[in-house]
Order: C-alpha cells, then sequence, then structure tokens
C-alpha cells in the first residue's frame, strides 16, 4: 500500500470516530458564501437581477450609510454638487447658429428660462433636479411622475423605490411589451407598508432612470451596493480600534509584596479606601477600592516592588487597512481618496481635477446621462406652457428651431487670472462672442451688455475698448503690440540684443 493510500486510510477512520472531524474540515461554510448564494441561487433568469426581496434589502443599506457613513455620504455629496448641483440650468438654443438670433426666438429662449423658473418654483419641496439625480444615485432607480392635468404650473411628483412593484421577481412592478424587453409599458404602484396595488401609472407619464445595469434589466442598481460589505467592516475595524486605544491609554498599577497571606492581607486593608459589595451566587462579597490620586506619591519597603503595565498596539498597521477599505468606496463612485476621505494631505485640489483627468470625464458623462433624462421633464414642460396659453412667444413646436440646452456646475477654476487671458486671446482671435466671454466670468450677457449701454448713456465710455489695443497694433512679429493687457512688457518685444 502506497504512502498516499495509507494517509488517505488513516484519515477516513479517525474522521468516521469523529476525533478529528474539525481539523479535517476546519471552514465548514464561508461566511461569504451566504450574501453572493443566496442572490444568485434565486437569480431572476430572465433579466438577470437579483430578487425583489434582496434589492430592497440592498437598498435599505445603501440608505443607512448615506446617512451614517461620513465617507459614502460625502460621496453621494460629490455626486449632488458636480452634475446637478449649483449652476445647474435649463433654456433653449437655436439649431441654427450661422445666423443671428431673431427677436421672436429672443423671446422664445426668455419664455422657456420662465416656464422651468415657475415649475421649479411652484414643486419646491416636491421636485428638483437634485433629488432627481440623488434618488438615482443613492437607490439606484428615480422615478418622476409628469402628473397628468391641464393647471399651470404643471405638477411633478417623486415615486419611492419600493413604491413601484408587485407581480413577481420577473417584472418588479415594471410592465414591459413582450415583444421588446427594453420598452415599458406602465409601472405598478403600491403602498409601501402594505405591499397592496394602489394603481399603474403609463410609461409616458412617467421618468425612470436606473444606473449600472443593461438596457433589458428591469430596475437599476445603487452605485453604492459594491461598498455595503467594505464599509460594514470599516464601521467595526473603526470601533475595533477606538476600544483598542482606549485600552492601550489604560495604565495598570502591578504591586508584588513579599510576605505571608496573612501579612498582605493586613497591608491591603491598610491601603485601601473604600469597600464595593458585589452579590454573586454565593452571597454578598466585600472586595476592596483603592483610590490613586493623580501626582500620588507612594512609598514602600523593600518588600512591595510596583511595576506600571499597559497593553502593547501596532497602530501604524492599521492605517493601511483602514485607507484601503475607504479606498473601496473611491473605486466604486470613481472619486479620489482625498475627496472621500477629506484628507488632502497627499493630494493638490486642481490636478485631480485638471483638464482630461479621469474624475473630469466622470462628471461630463453622469451630466450626459442624466441630461437626456431630464430632457423628457423639460419637452413636456414646455408642452403643457404652451398648452397654457401663458407663453404666446413659445412655439408650438419647440424642437423645430431649438434643442434643449442644460448648463452645469464648474468642475473647478484652476487659475482665474490664466484662465481670463486664455478667454481674452480668444476673443482678440474671434473665437469667441462677446456674450460667451460674460457667461465665463459668470455673469449673464443680456444684463452685461445692459449696463453697458446705461454706462455709455451717462458718459462713462466703454473701459474695455480702452484697455483692449486696436487690433491692428497686434501684428504677427509682435514688434509693435503693448501686450499689456497679457503681461508683456509695454512698448512690445524686440529681437535686438544688448549691444548689437
Amino acid at each position: 500500500m502506497g504512502l498516499v493510500t495509507q494517509m488517505r486510510e488513516t484519515f477516513r477512520r479517525f474522521a468516521a470516530g469523529g476525533y478529528i472531524a474539525e481539523a479535517f474540515d476546519p471552514v465548514r461554510e464561508d461566511p461569504d458564501t451566504d450574501d453572493w448564494l443566496r442572490v444568485t441561487s434565486r437569480m431572476d433568469r430572465w433579466n438577470g437581477v437579483m430578487t425583489e426581496e434582496a434589492r430592497l434589502r440592498y437598498v435599505n443599506a445603501v440608505r443607512w450609510l448615506c446617512h451614517f457613513q461620513p465617507n459614502v455620504k460625502r460621496a453621494l455629496g460629490l455626486y449632488q454638487n458636480y452634475v446637478l448641483g449649483r449652476g445647474f440650468a435649463v433654456s433653449l438654443r437655436r439649431r441654427d447658429q450661422s445666423r443671428p438670433a431673431t427677436e421672436a426666438e429672443k423671446r422664445a429662449v426668455t419664455a422657456a428660462e420662465l416656464a422651468w423658473e415657475q415649475v421649479l418654483r411652484a414643486n419646491f419641496g416636491s421636485w428638483s433636479p437634485r433629488e432627481f439625480g440623488v434618488r438615482a444615485w443613492r437607490d439606484g432607480d428615480s422615478f418622476t411622475h409628469m402628473v397628468p392635468g391641464t393647471e399651470w404650473p404643471p405638477r411633478l411628483r417623486f415615486f419611492d423605490t419600493e413604491s413601484i412593484g408587485g407581480g413577481d421577481d420577473k417584472t418588479v412592478g415594471v410592465v414591459r411589451r413582450d415583444d421588446d424587453p427594453t420598452v415599458s409599458v406602465s409601472y405598478m404602484a403600491r403602498a409601501p407598508e402594505s405591499g397592496q396595488p394602489t394603481g399603474s401609472v403609463p410609461a409616458e407619464d412617467m421618468v425612470h432612470v436606473k444606473l449600472d445595469v443593461d438596457s433589458v434589466i428591469t430596475r437599476g442598481q445603487s452605485r453604492f451596493v459594491a461598498v455595503v460589505d467594505s464599509m460594514k467592516k470599516f464601521r467595526a475595524f473603526v470601533d475595533n480600534e477606538v476600544t483598542h486605544r482606549n485600552l492601550q491609554s489604560s495604565i495598570v498599577m502591578h504591586r508584588k509584596m513579599k510576605g505571608t497571606a496573612a501579612q498582605i492581607d493586613s497591608h491591603l486593608d491598610n491601603l485601601k479606601s473604600s469597600t464595593t459589595t458585589y452579590r454573586d451566587g454565593d452571597g454578598n462579597r466585600d472586595m476592596r477600592r483603592e483610590k490613586v490620586r493623580p501626582g500620588s506619591i507612594v512609598t514602600t519597603n523593600p518588600g512591595v516592588e510596583i511595576e506600571f503595565k499597559h497593553p502593547d498596539s501596532n497602530f501604524s498597521d492599521a492605517s493601511p487597512l483602514a485607507r484601503l477599505l475607504v479606498a473601496q468606496t473611491c473605486a466604486a463612485t470613481g472619486w479620489p481618496y482625498f475627496m472621500v476621505a477629506g484628507d488632502s494631505a497627499d493630494s493638490s485640489y486642481a490636478p485631480s481635477l485638471m483638464q482630461e483627468s479621469p474624475v473630469d470625464l466622470m462628471v461630463q458623462d453622469e451630466q450626459d446621462f442624466f441630461a437626456r433624462h431630464l430632457e423628457r421633464v423639460v419637452l413636456w414642460m414646455l408642452e403643457r406652457a404652451v398648452a397654457s396659453g401663458r407663453f404666446p412667444e413659445l412655439p408650438e413646436d419647440p424642437l423645430e428651431d431649438f434643442v434643449v440646452d442644460f448648463s452645469f456646475p464648474s468642475l473647478v477654476t484652476r487659475d482665474g487670472l490664466k484662465e481670463a487671458q486664455a478667454t481674452n486671446i480668444y476673443r482678440m482671435a474671434g473665437g469667441l462672442s462677446a456674450a460667451e466671454v460674460s457667461r465665463r466670468a459668470g455673469t449673464d450677457p443680456v444684463q452685461m451688455q445692459s449696463e453697458m449701454d446705461d454706462e455709455l448713456e451717462r458718459g462713462f465710455g466703454n473701459a474695455a475698448a480702452a484697455m483692449n489695443p486696436d487690433p491692428s497694433d497686434k501684428t504677427a512679429g509682435g514688434d509693435n503690440a503693448t501686450g499689456t493687457n497679457q503681461g508683456a512688457p509695454a512698448g512690445g518685444h524686440s529681437d535686438n540684443v544688448a549691444g548689437q
């Protein structure tokens, strides 16, 4: 019999006797198995997503993290601020930019902006573009009900992700065409508490945003599902390390005394400051308490030895692990570590958001994604505005001559002076209009032009024209250009070398 066969036989006999059952199979079940096997074993074969029960469980877990976990809450706030935050606006842009805008077109753009402002003001507290995005990032789904009716301003309302459901795990509240699973027909509403159906909403009245899933998958998935496990570990890690540091900060005095038991007992009686009575199974038991005050002076005889002890801690080993756990949120969301952790010690804010950086492109992609969904809301709003008769300046079909124009928050101002100089160069080269220069400066072009016209009427003159030299002075060689507006020395540059 070979050695391997003998070892197998030995293991079989011991295992049959139950002597080394745990040693032979020390890990009977992978603790991680429960999470992914439970979902995988109940996958919906039609659309390849987790069941509704599992999805809602993750939604609740993510909502808790977004409220109480600082790093996840910060990552959600970054999405909100950079994609749909301050500076987000809606307007119309002419399709034909080759000719000057007519007065009717200008009035149509102004009317569209006014209509959007009225809708936002009327739905304040019930609907907003910021919450439109937050619900999608947090829950994986965002449902906006464009309430039918003829009143103006129209109503916009949100449906919670748990309020859309019913049927089985295949539909999860979204009814789709049998011949095309990517097209929704209606949405089944239900009461979140009881789960009872309350009606259905036609797909044309609902704007459904779903994240991080394919087109054939019915419901979206939260951006933060990937960090639920790591953030639970991070919370346990922080609790453990804080407890560890508390233990490390405690100091224990170890007094070693020589003598008989009676002598030691008598010595402890002399040292005690009070007595505490503890109740246990054998009755009441008194224990001595000794108060050691700060700055105490301890005097002992040669028979007493005192040592101060505290537990050792390799706290430096914990820092890389903490950073790794926080970095999981960065990897899932795309934000730099210093933005999620709030630690800018080893990072510079501007280079991390430089032009064409991964963060810059990610934010732009998020903006384009939500613009496509918000466009449905804007077009519905324009249709209701025309039907109300309050905006005669708007055309019957705005899309015939206009496109919806979204203004998103600016990512970062890297260097104001350099950007102003670059804008001025583009303007002098004929690449930018005066209105675009005003927009880049963060001002309203119409208001700026009105104010400059008013200044001319009052005799102040055009200060901008006075500061910029005549274009004929800016020759290609640069000898005659003063260049003072770009920081060049007065009198221009010269190719002459000193002494020649």
